[in-house]
């Protein structure tokens, strides 16, 4: 990739995640506005790297734009079509989300672990996997909802597969999942009691907070 093209793809990456610390009120809009002036104006990828060095959850952002450039890369289109993955989880390694008569989220920039539990029992839990760091391999979600509700989205390009079990309850799973090589396989069982678990897919436009929904089947 050119310089050129490689700095302003790394711009967007930078706006982009401004953007999403500003939607989880990480970021006032005064203090978004100023970094994303900043990231404008700057010339070189250290300008870009000290406008997001401070902020939860940067560094998979820093470690991707300041990866030396390689012979043969792609370019941002197909970047973005096939999304690199970071390495596989490292067993045993989990996560748990707990919604016991209230809310719970677990969303942004973050490293996926091989497993997260979530319960949610008179409750509702969110899990949003489009901006977090996905391993290679196989992660597992398991969830239980009792007189309760999960919600789990993943980005597009992910491979999806679907095992609950529901008891006076469902697992939402609608879209006919499609295949992609060499890309995660996110597997989401557990038990609906009383409950549902709804698994979907997000396509989001660069840059922009409008989303839209299908279903896995």
């Amino acid at each position: 990739m050119a310089n050129g093209d490689r700095m302003e793809s790394a711009r967007d990456e930078v706006i982009d995640y401004l953007s999403a610390q500003y939607s989880h009120d990480f970021l006032n809009e005064e203090e978004f506005e100023r970094r994303v002036g900043l990231a404008h104006d700057a010339s070189q990828i250290n300008g870009l790297v000290s406008v997001v060095l401070d902020l939860p959850g940067s560094q998979g952002l820093i470690n991707r734009i300041t990866a030396p450039a390689v012979r043969g890369e792609q370019t941002p289109a197909a970047q973005t079509a096939r999304p690199a993955y970071d390495s596989p989880a490292t067993a045993g390694q989990s996560r748990s989300v707990v919604a016991i008569f209230s809310g719970s989220d677990l969303r942004g920039e973050f490293d996926v672990p091989e497993t997260v539990n979530v319960l949610s029992v008179f409750g509702g839990s969110n899990i949003d996997l489009r901006e977090a760091h996905l391993p290679s391999g196989d992660i597992y979600i398991h969830a239980l909802s009792v007189f309760g509700g999960t919600n789990v989205i993943v980005p597009e390009g992910v491979n999806v597969e679907v095992r609950g079990i529901g008891i006076f309850g469902g697992f939402s799973h609608s879209r006919r999942a499609q295949k992609y090589d060499n890309a995660p396989r996110i597997i989401v069982d557990g038990v609906a009691f009383f409950g549902g678990v709804d698994v979907k897919v997000a396509r989001r436009r660069r840059g922009r907070d409008e989303e839209s929904f299908d279903r896995y089947r």
